[in-house]
């Protein structure tokens, strides 16, 4: 499926543009291959990649992702995920064997997961500082700890797989009530919301890489999921519930629905508030990248709603591929910011 993909962008797009990110990608997996117009074209990249001879300054990223415990955590989480991704950075260090680009996507985007949810977390710990905690801080603050928790079970199990192991102790159990309780919020607060969906028609790259074109994006797709849901117990013919049990009911009902609802509600608040007046170059190529993963995970609903047009949609590999590479001779300083005691 995914050579299908690539074979469409190559019938379809035999340009200078393909060319020059194919050669930019070239450069990293072909290292001994490579050309000057591709060390040209990485230079003028318009993401501006982290060069790795860049000085990034450690004790400034730990401080940024410092993580905040909320006391629902089992001590042993989110610890565990972290001394994985650790433990598989630093293994795969000594073999060398971390610059495999297969290896290295993988993990890179794992541990840009880890950072968002911990800089998400620090948001969300000044809601509970306030005199009165807001009544939306409690359903994100259980979301925020559900999908926690989903991605550190499959990141465990991606680096025991990495590694050759087999044994993964499964410590947390199904979480999509707690991602049901955000729906419940949802259709409980959340006004339905009309608008016109116009397909940006703008430069492929310079769109995927804006901070406030990316909130939008996101927002739309956070409101059409959540008026999809709305629709859906509307159909069946409740409109108006009596009592919070009837409610419960009808989400759990829908809970299809419900859940991609609360999943893109919560991917819209930790964009918008992770990427408000952050500074640091590194931690705001995380979070595009982040950002980036997420899109193409939800690609083929995002396209059909209009919410960018193919084109983007064709470009978008190719820009994940280019974040990577420019956070790649960083793993490193990343995982060992982690607040995690190696034996």
């Amino acid at each position: 499926m995914l050579a299908d993909f690539y074979s469409n962008c190559i019938n379809s797009s035999i340009d200078a543009k393909f060319i020059e990110r194919f050669e930019r990608i070239q450069c990293h997996i072909l290292p001994n291959h490579l050309s000057s117009n591709a060390v040209a074209a990485a230079i003028q990249s318009p993401i501006a990649p982290l060069s790795p001879v860049q000085r990034v300054d450690p004790v400034e990223i730990k401080q940024a992702i410092k993580p905040v415990q909320y006391k629902e955590f089992k001590d042993s989480f989110p610890f565990s995920v972290k001394m994985s991704l650790l433990e598989t950075v630093h293994n795969l260090r000594e073999k060398n064997i971390l610059s495999n680009p297969s290896i290295q996507s993988k993990l890179m985007v794992s541990i840009v997961k880890t950072v968002m949810f911990d800089l998400y977390n620090q948001r969300l710990s000044k809601f509970f500082r306030q005199p009165a905690v807001p009544q939306f801080a409690r359903p994100l603050c259980a979301a925020a700890k559900a999908l926690y928790t989903r991605h550190s079970l499959f990141t465990m199990m991606e680096c025991n797989s990495i590694l050759g192991r087999q044994d993964i102790d499964i410590i947390h159990g199904d979480k999509t009530g707690q991602l049901l309780r955000l729906a419940k919020f949802i259709v409980a607060n959340a006004p339905s919301q009309s608008f016109n969906i116009q397909t940006p028609n703008q430069d492929p790259t310079s769109f995927l890489t804006n901070f406030d074109n990316l909130v939008k994006l996101f927002e739309m797709r956070d409101i059409k999921k959540s008026n999809e849901l709305k629709q859906m117990i509307a159909k069946a013919g409740q409109h108006v519930f009596s009592n919070e049990n009837q409610m419960i009911a009808a989400i759990n009902e829908n809970s299809n629905f419900a859940v991609k609802a609360a999943i893109a509600h919560m991917e819209s608040s930790m964009l918008k508030e992770t990427s408000n007046n952050q500074q640091n170059s590194v931690i705001r190529q995380i979070i595009l990248l982040d950002s980036l993963v997420k899109i193409q995970d939800d690609l083929g609903w995002i396209v059909a709603n209009h919410l960018i047009s193919e084109e983007m949609a064709m470009e978008l590999p190719f820009i994940i591929s280019e974040l990577i590479i420019s956070l790649a001779p960083h793993t490193l300083i990343l995982v060992d910011s982690f607040e995690v005691n190696r034996k």
